[in-house]
């Protein structure tokens, strides 16, 4: 029997087709998006034109399916049709790529039956990928709750340490009298948490870290999320470092007095309101993901801002020169809001508070 020649790739051709449409809707208004920042935004194309190339040259139906849908859902999400940002969703959905090729591999040969069977799989998980995608919260991860709380004591400061390895980290005021921190943490079967506290020259060191935890851990989220809910004390001065291995940030320094900070998320993003206080220096860094800064109308703030590929968004009136951002009305040697921000992969937003 002679063998049918094997098909050329349609992947640069579909690709090119598709980014070009995407730009000229762009062009045309119909995104209301600065060209560079919605480029950027575009790179889910790679899984739905992967997808549709591997149905083309019939290399596998499951694996090129899921490709296609997952691909679709990031892409809208990066478009703001989900709550959940595609970062987020690619930590959470990657295994289904795997079951995708594990499929294709498995039904390799090419029959009827298992073209058939390997398309209606490659649907279902299609409908799992949109179901997930929108029932948010979702999850499978068992956590229980323990309780933080650590006075201040002889201490007239504190310095406050967190890092979480996966999940949500939310940091407000709100402490009791006498507490340098209190709330809540979710903690898995495989955690160890480790609380420590002293005292040095009047300054309290607080640090909660977590260790055991799996990274990445796909599925995060639900009523059982990995959430931590920490309330600083707002009666004395506080340095605040903070990090997230896997999962995402809110940080509300209203309320609190805070002499520094610097937070850091490896995958993920980072919300942070920043106060009405101006004398503050701090840091924030999403190696791959999403920064979300919110900034009080009238504060005056300048942002260093280390970017790779990387999509910038800044609310009216803020200028950007160069690596420099500032907010409206700021003037060279004007006391303002120091903020160092890095941002290599992802998007960085700047907005006033609502």
């Amino acid at each position: 029997m002679e063998n049918k020649p094997k098909r050329s790739s349609l992947f640069w051709p579909v690709f090119l087709i598709a980014l070009g449409l995407f730009l000229f809707l762009n062009q045309i208004g119909v995104f209301k998006e600065n060209m560079w920042g919605f480029l950027l935004k575009l790179w889910p194309l790679l899984f739905i034109v992967g997808g549709l190339d591997g149905l083309y040259k019939r290399d596998g139906y499951t694996g090129a399916l899921v490709s296609i849908g997952i691909g679709t859902v990031f892409l809208l999400a990066n478009l703001g049709y989900f709550t959940t940002s595609a970062f987020q969703l690619l930590l959470r959905l990657w295994p289904v790529l795997l079951i995708g090729w594990g499929f294709d591999l498995l039904l390799h040969s090419r029959t009827k039956a298992a073209s058939v069977i390997g398309i209606i799989i490659g649907l279902v998980l299609i409908a799992g990928i949109v179901w997930l995608s929108l029932s948010t919260p979702f999850g499978i991860q068992k956590f229980n709750s323990q309780p933080v709380e650590q006075a201040l004591g002889s201490a007239s400061e504190g310095n406050v340490t967190v890092s979480a390895a996966v999940g949500k980290l939310d940091i407000h005021d709100g402490a009791g009298s006498g507490n340098l921190v209190e709330g809540n943490i979710a903690v898995s079967s495989t955690e160890k948490i480790g609380p420590e506290y002293s005292v040095t020259d009047k300054t309290g060191y607080f640090t909660l870290e977590s260790e055991g935890a799996s990274i990445p851990a796909p599925f995060i989220g639900g009523k059982n999320t990995a959430t931590w809910d920490l309330a600083l004390t707002s009666a004395v001065p506080v340095v605040l470092s903070s990090q997230v291995i896997t999962g995402e940030q809110v940080i509300d320094l209203t309320g609190l007095d805070i002499k520094g900070f610097a937070a850091e998320t490896i995958i993920g993003s980072i919300d942070l309101t920043l106060s009405d206080q101006e004398d503050l220096s701090g840091s924030t860094k999403v190696v791959i993901g999403d920064l979300h800064i919110l900034v009080p109308e009238d504060l005056p703030v300048v942002i260093n801002l280390d970017t790779g590929l990387t999509s910038v968004t800044l609310r009216d009136g803020f200028v950007r020169e160069g690596s420099l951002v500032y907010s409206p009305g700021w003037k060279t040697g004007q006391d303002a809001v120091n903020l160092s921000v890095e941002v290599p992969i992802g998007t960085f937003t700047v907005e006033y508070v609502p």
